[in-house]
């Protein structure tokens, strides 16, 4: 994480909504144990979880926003269209926290 994610992620430390939870968790859980990274459509996180495209779209740019991800626009540059993001899960200290206090 960059200092620059740090401040940032310092400045929104709200606690997460039930819809962004959700969001975090499912990337997470579909991210390489590697390098942490989750290559997920919006529409399939949407479908999996029961809510709206839109509504994946806001929190993962919640989830950008608070330092929790870093999201990273993929093109198959053949053709010259955008595929689904690449999703880097940068902090896991929610979920070790929810672990515990379940």
């Amino acid at each position: 994480m960059t200092t620059e994610e740090r401040k940032k992620a310092s400045k929104t430390k709200k606690p997460l909504t039930k819809t962004e939870n959700a969001v975090y968790v499912f990337l997470a859980h579909h991210a390489t144990r590697k390098n942490r990274v989750a290559c997920v459509s919006k529409k399939y996180i949407a479908q999996k979880l029961g809510i709206t495209t839109n509504t994946v779209y806001r929190a993962t740019k919640t989830l950008e926003e608070k330092g929790m991800i870093r999201i990273e626009a993929r093109y198959a540059e053949e053709v010259n269209q955008q595929l689904s993001n690449r999703y880097i899960v940068l902090d896991r200290t929610h979920l070790a926290n929810k672990k515990k206090t379940a």
